[in-house]
Parts: structure tokens; sequence; C-alpha cells
């Protein structure tokens, strides 16, 4: 036909369009705590043996509840999987723009602890933020949106660690981590995906400071 027929397909809700002026203003995000860590880990025993680590916890609080789910597992090579009951982090993540250092302590089943570092260190920790590639940095277009039959864009962000420039493109990380298993000496590479807001005082984490 030469025209889009569907020019709003894909994308994102906009308060100044004619079709949402009657959104509803309630913010949630002021009033909820939300740790949230998901951890894929591909693990390798002193002897060369190799099985898989998954962590998931999700810790939501707000407007008077509370919810904590834990999603975890050791996955062996001949198919036996063992459930984690529970799982206690004990991270630790910049207060400026909350990325994540590690630090020793993420329990899994059996009481056994794991160490759980970035690879390069908890000043460069490596990674790939979410937000860029309209994902969700509130751009004007957004990550799946028609753009035409061909659309070929970019971006460049000098430095994703400035704390305005984080709050743009929202917490959600890849960072690329080393886990150590402090009992059994296996160590493990994978991907660490944490987000934490609110106000952690434990953490060193203030409300004040808190994004998503």
């Amino acid at each position: 036909m030469g025209v889009d027929p569907r020019p709003l397909v894909g994308g994102p809700l906009r308060r100044g369009h004619t079709r949402l002026t009657d959104v509803d203003p309630f913010n949630p995000v002021a009033e909820m705590d939300l740790p949230d860590d998901l951890v894929p880990l591909l693990m390798t025993d002193p002897d060369g043996t190799r099985w898989g680590l998954f962590m998931h916890l999700i810790e939501a609080s707000g407007f008077g509840h509370q919810r904590r789910t834990v999603i975890g597992a050791v996955e062996h090579g001949d198919g036996r999987v063992e459930r984690m009951a529970d799982i206690r982090p004990d991270l630790a993540f910049d207060p400026d723009n909350r990325r994540l250092l590690g630090r020793p302590g993420v329990g899994h089943p059996g009481g056994r602890l794991g160490a759980l570092v970035p690879a390069g260190g908890p000043h460069r920790p490596p990674g790939s933020t979410s937000g860029p590639a309209c994902t969700s940095a509130g751009k004007a277009t957004t990550n799946g949106e028609w753009r035409g039959e061909l659309h070929v864009d970019g971006e460049r962000i000098d430095d994703c660690r400035l704390p305005e420039v984080a709050r743009q493109l929202h917490q959600l990380r890849d960072t690329f981590v080393v886990v150590r298993d402090l009992d059994s000496g296996a160590v493990g590479h994978g991907n660490c995906q944490p987000m934490v807001t609110g106000a952690h005082p434990s953490l060193g984490l203030a409300a004040d400071t808190s994004f998503w």
C-alpha cells in the first residue's frame, strides 16, 4: 500500500497522546522495594566435571505486602536435578549507580557458600546494559516497533557508570561473573542480572538514590 496502516503498533505508551489522557498518574515505583537476582552458571569441579547452577531470587515488598520467590537448582550431567530450598545472597552494590560489586556469600543447597565477583573486578565489571537499543531507556521508539521494511540505527554511550546515565538506562544489566564454591572448590562462569530498588541500609543503599 505504500503507507504503514499501523504507525503506533509496538510503540511506547505516551501520556501526551490523545488516547492516553486518562492514564492514572499513580506511580508504584516509589512505594516498592525489589531485590531481584538472576544467575545462570556453568560450574566445573576440580576434577573437570561440569554441572549447571541456576539461581533466581525475588523479594518484593510494598503497600503492606511482602513476597519472596526462590527458583534454583543444581543440574548434573547425568540428568539429576537438586532443587534449592532457599537462597541467601550477601552481595554489595555501588550506592551511586547500583551496579553489582560482588562479595563472598551466596548460599545454595546443603548450606554451602559461594563467592560471586564480577570477572573484571568490582571497579571494572564487564557487562551489557539492557537500556540502549530501544529496550527500556525511555526513548521515543522501542524495540519491535514497525519502522519500515529496513531501518538501521545505533547509539554510543561513552560511560554507563555515571549515575545520571544509569538512571536513563535503568538498572537491568547483564554482568559477567565468576563464582567459586567455597566447599567443593568448583569454579563457574556465567551471567548475573541483579536489580535492587528501594532503601537497604544493610547494603548502604538509601531510598533517595533508588531507581529502576
